[in-house]
């Protein structure tokens, strides 16, 4: 991609394809998720494994990847507020 508009409003394409053909990432407005048994939750909601979980959701997966590549970043943790984002920095090992 050449430069920061169109960064801004192509960016990077979904590594899956959407289910239902959508070319674009859906806002999914949920925070609750299915997993197969409980250690697969536990891992999820500890980040040991990749997975949707709680707020951990695709659309702010998407949401990410938009500000890392027009940030060309190496990677961005999207919080839901300011004080969520102190205590991260604060907390950063």
């Amino acid at each position: 991609m050449k430069g920061f508009s169109t960064k801004a409003i192509h960016g990077p394409r979904p590594a899956k394809h959407d289910p239902h053909g959508s070319l674009r990432p859906p806002v999914y407005n949920t925070v609750a998720f299915e997993f197969e048994n409980a250690r697969d939750m536990q891992f999820a909601f500890t980040g040991r494994k990749p997975a949707h979980a709680y707020s951990r959701i695709a659309t702010v997966e998407a949401f990410e990847q938009r500000v890392r590549l027009l940030a060309d970043a190496q990677g961005v943790i999207a919080l839901s507020s300011g004080m969520a984002a102190i205590i991260n920095v604060i907390l950063a090992k």
